[in-house]
């Protein structure tokens, strides 16, 4: 119990990082348009230099699949097995009275393999968030670094 609690709220830790830096994400890109946008002599240097328009397109496209990523990372994808009474995929399609009653007729060895498999699939969840929140980080970097670097040209 306290292994699948322990992997619960890695899930939840896993979310709340991808939503704050998303959010963080979003709130630089938000100043740095306005700036550019809000000032004509920046924003006239930026089109009339193409080292700069390709640095600009660069980071575009990399915050976009930054975004990408981001939102990939919050949204679960639920590959559990459906027969398993813990996922509840499988719980919320029986109803209250079957629900119990099945989770009555399972013994303790069986009640472990639902848990033990449920951590499993949140081990994966977890794994997954990771990754895709890494390499939306690493992304996201990136494309700060290029809109900096076409400022700089």
């Amino acid at each position: 119990k306290d292994l699948f609690d322990k992997t619960q709220n890695l899930i939840v830790r896993c979310d709340q990082k991808i939503s704050i830096t998303f959010a963080l994400f979003s709130g630089i890109w938000t100043i740095i348009l306005n700036a550019v946008c809000s000032n004509n002599e920046l924003c006239f240097m930026l089109k009339n230099n193409k080292i700069s328009v390709c640095f600009v397109r660069c980071g575009i496209v990399l915050s976009f699949l930054a975004l990408v990523f981001f939102a990939s990372a919050l949204f679960s994808v639920l590959k559990g097995n459906k027969n398993n009474l813990e996922f509840f995929g499988c719980s919320q399609k029986h109803s209250l009275q079957c629900f119990t009653s099945r989770i009555k007729q399972c013994g303790n060895d069986e009640r472990k393999d639902y848990m033990i498999e449920q951590i499993y699939v949140n081990n994966k969840i977890v794994y997954r968030k990771h990754c895709l929140f890494n390499l939306a980080l690493i992304l996201s970097l990136f494309s700060l670094v290029f809109i900096f670097l076409s400022i700089v040209f």
